[in-house]
């Protein structure tokens, strides 16, 4: 029974593919492929549980206090639109946010300690994705296939090179931009049009609404799937935005498109 659902997934996504003549597919690395944002908050917690131990604040536990400190890291990133920094920048706000004038130089050795090797390991492979993008990948149909990520250069080929061994992939062309920019879908896009295609051809995966979905959509790709593991879809006003766009709350579910 199980083998037979499947198939029947596979023949799912398969038709999707062959019927709207999707001959290309870019998609985004962090929080569609892997788990970044785990990747960052272990981290980060780790970090920040050592500094309120060694700087305690009376009537506050450590466990508290690394989660005050989170709560302001949070509420100045909503502040600034949700533009991430530099990951040490940006956890370096939060401490000075919240410990003022008691924050200590020692505290930043013990953020750098934590986030020495930060950018030469990977996230974790979402499992979902192994099958999916290897799928993906292998489809004889697919003659494109691109990963765009907001991200340094190094660190994204360490992700690639991951994604690569988990999904038993060759090559993956990857596009990244620096974080302090927006994320720039045209060059992938253009590069995917290059080749003869069209934007009818072109299929785009991702996890954020603002990074992802809506800058591809605005040049022109007709073809989006969303990742809203946040569920997001349910609060937008936006009724226009449903045209061609399918949303599913985990990569599992990108099978049963139809």
């Amino acid at each position: 029974m199980e083998g037979s659902k499947e198939i029947l997934s596979t023949f799912k996504l398969e038709n999707y593919i062959t019927s709207l003549n999707i001959q290309a597919i870019i998609f985004d690395l962090d929080n569609t492929v892997f788990s970044t944002d785990a990747y960052y908050i272990t981290k980060k917690q780790n970090a920040y549980l050592e500094i309120a131990q060694l700087f305690p604040i009376k009537g506050l536990s450590p466990n508290e206090i690394m989660k005050e400190i989170s709560d302001a890291v949070h509420k100045k990133f909503i502040e600034r639109n949700c533009k991430p920094l530099p990951v040490i920048e940006e956890y370096e706000q939060g401490l000075k946010e919240f410990y003022q004038e008691k924050f200590h130089p020692q505290m930043s050795k013990i953020l750098n300690k934590h986030f020495l090797d930060f950018y030469n390991n990977s996230p974790e492979i979402i499992p979902e994705a192994i099958p999916l993008f290897h799928f993906l990948y292998s489809y004889p149909q697919i003659s494109f296939f691109a990963a765009n990520t907001l991200a340094g250069q190094g660190w994204t080929q360490v992700k690639i090179e991951q994604m690569k061994k988990m999904c038993g992939i060759d090559e993956i062309p990857f596009y990244t931009t620096e974080i302090e920019n927006l994320k720039d879908w045209g060059k992938p896009v253009s590069d995917a049009l290059n080749m003869g295609l069209s934007f009818q051809n072109i299929l785009v995966i991702g996890d954020s609404l603002d990074s992802d979905i809506l800058p591809a959509r605005s040049l022109g790709v007709k073809n989006l799937i969303w990742i809203d593991r946040r569920n997001q879809y349910n609060t937008l006003e936006q009724s226009s935005i449903k045209q061609d766009l399918h949303v599913v709350k985990s990569l599992s579910e990108v099978w049963e498109i139809e």
